[in-house]
């Protein structure tokens, strides 16, 4: 029960740190310490809580599309007239990663993305893509990404 959870199966699982929402209180902070298991509680009652748990998670934060692009400082929103959006505009993100991720990219779009890389590096990944990036070093999970940064376009470039 989410109420009422097994400590003896979280234990068993080993884990480095167990997240749970701060609204359940002390006592699970007490029965997690008392059970010798890293906890750390975090603030999701409102989208303001959400975003400061996902910039300063030390877990792993995956992003899929739009979730992989609001997690920059600055974060972009390509034209797409398919998708409604008229013109490419840069916004404030998350703030997790000083870079900005775009994801379903098309290498005939380049060009849009041009202007934006002036301002922030963007890691364009076609729709059969995944990167892991740690520290500003990637690991490729699949596929062919591109960096585009000051109008310059490397694909697969390493550690940058």
């Amino acid at each position: 029960s989410p109420m009422n959870p097994d400590m003896e199966i979280i234990k068993s699982l080993n884990p480095t740190v167990v997240v749970s929402v701060d609204t359940l209180g002390e006592d699970y902070k007490k029965t997690f310490t008392q059970n010798n298991i890293p906890s750390e509680f975090v603030n999701l009652t409102n989208v303001d809580g959400l975003k400061e748990t996902i910039k300063t998670s030390k877990g792993i934060v995956i992003g899929i599309s739009a979730g992989a692009i609001n997690l920059g400082i600055d974060s972009l929103c390509s034209k797409d007239l398919d998708d409604g959006a008229h013109k490419t505009i840069l916004y404030k993100g998350i703030g997790r990663i000083p870079y900005t991720i775009e994801p379903h990219f098309d290498i005939n779009n380049l060009e849009l993305l041009y202007p934006v890389s002036n301002t922030i590096k963007i890691y364009a990944l076609p729709n059969d893509a995944g990167i892991r990036i740690t520290n500003n070093n990637y690991k490729i999970i699949k596929g062919n990404f591109y960096l585009i940064d000051k109008e310059e376009v490397s694909m697969n470039i390493k550690n940058k």
